[in-house]
């Protein structure tokens, strides 16, 4: 599966390969809202108990880090501050940590702090995920948000159970991956809803029991 999502890369170099823990890395950070972002190299920070460094090699650019970008701060994060909050790489060095290894490519997701914009951040293992072998950097970095949402909603808010009707309404990539969970994993019917009669081909070949346009405002197909 082909994910769409835009990537900030800072390495060059998006192989497997560790390489030894540098002393200072390049960040990009907002100091100003409306303000193109700042590159500067820093330090790195000491690992505490628990914790990992990760080299990113790609960050996903969510709408929550657009908006922040632009003012809208919800979170109430202060500046300077480097957004980024969903990315992929490979960990680095740990400290005391229990499922995550030096060498482990992993998925993260740092909504508390952010950071991932990026050539090294450093995070807590339990925001941390192994990445697998066959998922590149880049459509791992759009996996935990918009999987992890589906996931919730269906599993923990719906209590969906298998073969049960779903009716998801679609917002790139949040509702490709609530199909995907509960056609794939939940063995749900799905009736997907979408803009215009182009997009239902690839719905149903995603899982899509059933498919819907809002422009034609009728059942293209159903079983």
């Amino acid at each position: 599966m082909s994910l769409l999502a835009l990537t900030y890369r800072f390495a060059r170099n998006t192989g497997t390969g560790v390489s030894r823990h540098s002393s200072t890395f390049k960040r990009a950070y907002l100091d100003k809202f409306d303000k193109p972002l700042t590159i500067q190299e820093v330090k790195g920070d000491k690992l505490k108990s628990g914790e990992a460094r990760i080299k990113v090699h790609c960050c996903s650019i969510n709408p929550t880090d657009v908006l922040l970008t632009q003012g809208v701060n919800p979170a109430k994060f202060s500046i300077p501050v480097v957004p980024g909050y969903e990315f992929t790489g490979i960990v680095t060095e740990v400290k005391e940590c229990k499922d995550i290894a030096k060498g482990d490519r992993v998925v993260a997701l740092s909504k508390d702090k952010l950071g991932g914009f990026a050539g090294e951040c450093i995070l807590d293992e339990k925001d941390i995920w192994l990445l697998p072998s066959n998922v590149p950097f880049d459509e791992g970095a759009a996996l935990v948000d918009s999987f992890g949402t589906a996931m919730l909603g269906l599993s923990h808010r719906a209590k969906l159970k298998e073969k049960q009707i779903v009716l998801a309404t679609f917002a790139p990539v949040h509702g490709y991956a609530a199909l995907d969970v509960a056609a794939n994993v939940f063995k749900a019917k799905v009736i997907a809803v979408c803009m215009n009669e182009r997009d239902t081909e690839n719905l149903r070949e995603r899982g899509a029991w059933s498919t819907l346009s809002y422009s034609e405002k009728k059942n293209v197909r159903g079983s």
